[in-house]
């Protein structure tokens, strides 16, 4: 039997049991991220703060898949959204599951070129400053560990791997 133990607007948590067991699902929206590069290569990120102290985040411009939204023009309207940068081009680079131990969400990852920079339309709370970053910045921000984003790092090993 399975029940719902926890539901916002975001994601809802169930909880199956059989016999003395018992184990937790997360059910919520496919999720999408773009890596959005110049014609000189330079890697689109946004850089802010997530709540887990005072470091800041690196990550790729993403969102959630809104209903009857595909996750690609989910990608290119969240890049729009946190940054202010519309991208064509755009293609895809396969999924990921987030925590696939306890959830079926997907991760879309997408690649594109920047065509034009504009005004960003954050939503409230987000606080979000976007960087262009040489691919040798983006390699040293992996090794000192300030790139922590799993959908980030995911899209940018399948960036170097087959991407470019």
């Amino acid at each position: 039997m399975e029940i719902v133990v926890h539901q916002n607007p975001w994601f809802r948590v169930t909880e199956q049991s059989k016999g003395d067991r018992s184990w937790f699902r997360i059910h919520a929206a496919d999720t999408a991220v773009v890596l959005a590069t110049t014609n000189s290569e330079k890697i689109l990120f946004i850089r802010g703060h997530r709540g887990r102290g005072s470091r800041a985040s690196y990550e790729l411009p993403g969102g959630i898949v809104e209903p009857g939204e595909i996750p690609e023009d989910a990608a290119i309207r969240e890049c729009r959204e946190e940054t202010g940068y519309s991208v064509a081009e755009t293609h895809s680079l396969g999924h990921v599951l987030q925590v696939p131990a306890i959830s079926s969400t997907r991760c879309h990852i997408f690649q594109a070129k920047i065509t034009s920079h504009g005004s960003s339309a954050l939503e409230t709370g987000e606080n979000w400053q976007s960087e262009l970053l040489s691919v040798a910045e983006v390699h040293r921000l992996i090794a000192a560990g300030a790139i922590e984003d799993a959908a980030t790092l995911s899209a940018l090993c399948r960036f170097f791997s087959v991407g470019r």
